[in-house]
C-alpha cells in the first residue's frame, strides 16, 4: 500500500501536467483580445503552435498572390470595436467556446490549446 500511493500521485500529477486549465485558456483569450485591441497580429501568432503558423503563411501568400488583404481576424475594429469582455460558455474535451462582446457586437470564439499550451484551432464565428 505504501508503494501505490506515491505511483498513485505521481500519475495524477502527470496527468494534471498535460492537461491544460481553465486559467491556460483565460490566459490565451485574453491575449487575443489584447492582440486584437492594439493591431498586434504578432503576439497572438507568437502563440500558434508550428502548424497553425504554416497554414496562415500559407493563407497570407495565396491573399497576397490574389491581392486581397490577408485576414487574421475575421472581424475589424470598424464594424466590431474593440473587445470588451469574454465569458467562457461551454468545455468541450479538445476545446473551450467563449462568448466574445465587441464594442459593436457579438462573436462566438472556440479555441483548442496543444499541451504546450500552443493554439492549435481558433474559429470566430457571428453569435
Amino acid at each position: 500500500m505504501q508503494k501505490i500511493l506515491p505511483l498513485l500521485a505521481f500519475a495524477l500529477l502527470t496527468i494534471n501536467a498535460h492537461s491544460q486549465s481553465d486559467e491556460d485558456y483565460s490566459k490565451i483569450v485574453d491575449v487575443l483580445a489584447t492582440s486584437y485591441n492594439t493591431n498586434d497580429s504578432t503576439l497572438i501568432a507568437s502563440h500558434y503552435n508550428q502548424e497553425l503558423k504554416s497554414a496562415l503563411i500559407t493563407q497570407k501568400a495565396e491573399a497576397f498572390v490574389a491581392e486581397d488583404e490577408p485576414v487574421i481576424f475575421p472581424m475589424n475594429h470598424e464594424n466590431d470595436g474593440k473587445i470588451i469582455a469574454t465569458d467562457l460558455i461551454m468545455t468541450d474535451a479538445d476545446s473551450k467556446v467563449y462568448y466574445v462582446e465587441f464594442e459593436k457586437s457579438a462573436k462566438i470564439l472556440t479555441l483548442a490549446l496543444s499541451e504546450s499550451k500552443e493554439i492549435t484551432a481558433m474559429q470566430l464565428e457571428d453569435y
